[in-house]
This record gives structure tokens, sequence and C-alpha cells, in this order.
């Protein structure tokens, strides 16, 4: 018999990565998500042109240590599984079967993620709060065993999600710990 709460969260973590990695939560008006700013629009009849956001620098396995995940999990993951695409990157610390924590990085058009994230169906179960006082805005998506926090700073998005398959409740502690401390080093 399949465990629900796993199948659940390999689902929802293929969801993040694929939107977030290969970058379709970008905005309509993006045919690639590179990575990179994209430069000041500018023509000779249109000087005015406001400049792109800046990009936020580093990835994600510089956002959250591994000691850092080893104080919220109780016990050492081992190093983090960095992977980039597109110009964002994850960290996955520990494994899927136990306890894990994911950590992503959409450097620029981190709002525009954001929003087709916050608006839109993480799936069936899943509760989403607001969180105020993290990053330039936040929200929690949480069910038993797994809690995640988006947070939108400047024009990046890092997103932290801790799950801990024997939890009968989401850790959120620890996962608000760890996105406070990205957040911090955006």
């Amino acid at each position: 018999m399949t465990n629900p709460p796993r199948h659940w969260l390999a689902t929802a973590v293929a969801g993040i990565a694929s939107c977030l990695l290969i970058g379709g939560c970008g905005s309509s008006g993006s045919s690639a998500h590179t990575g990179e700013a994209a430069p000041a629009a500018a023509t000779s009849d249109d000087s005015t042109a406001a400049a792109a956001p800046a990009t936020v620098g580093g990835d994600a396995c510089s956002l959250v240590t591994e000691q850092e995940v080893t104080t919220q999990l109780g016990s050492d993951p081992g190093p983090g599984s960095p992977t980039t695409s597109n110009g964002a990157s994850q960290c996955q610390y520990g494994s899927f079967q136990k306890a894990f924590v994911l950590v992503n990085l959409t450097p620029t058009q981190g709002k525009a993620a954001y929003d087709l994230v916050h608006g839109g169906k993480l799936g069936a179960g899943i509760a989403i709060a607001d969180t105020a006082g993290l990053g330039d805005r936040a929200f929690e998506a949480s069910r038993a065993g797994m809690a995640t926090f988006y947070v939108a700073k400047g024009d990046g998005l890092p997103l932290v999600m801790v799950a801990i398959h024997t939890a009968t409740s989401p850790p959120r502690a620890q996962a608000l710990a760890l996105a406070t401390t990205a957040a911090a080093r955006l």
C-alpha cells in the first residue's frame, strides 16, 4: 500500500521544482527564464524606460547551510545536493524517505512566480496562510509532515520546504526558521 503523504509530497516537489527550475513560473511576457536580469529597455524614442529589477545573487545552497538544517532537523542530513537550471537553483538536504529540506531560489521573476503559485491550487489538503514579517511578503503552504514557505523579496523568490515523514503536524517552526535565514541572505 502506498503512503499517501509520500505520494503527495513527491508530486508537490516535482511540481514546485519544475515550475521554479524550468522557468514555468515566469511572467507571460518572458519567452525564457534565463536567471539574468534583463537589460533596461531603451529605444531611440523612449529614453525614460525603467531599469529591470536587480538579480538576486547566490544559489539555493548558500541560503541555508547544512549546519542550520542539522539544527532544525535534529540530525545531520549530510551536504546539500545542488541543482541549477535556467538561472534558478535548488538544494536538497536529507532524503525523501525520512526527512529533508528543499531550498529553491528563483533569482529573477520571483514576483511573477510568487503571484502564480499564491493564486493557484497547490493540492488537496494543503492549507495556505499569508505570513507577515518575512521578506516583502510571504505565505506558507502546509499539511501533516510538510511545511513550505514562499518568500518574495525584491525580484527573488526563495522557497524553503521541510518535510518529516513521521510528523503528524506540519514542521512550521523549522521551516519558518530556515525561511527567515534564507530571506535574510538575499
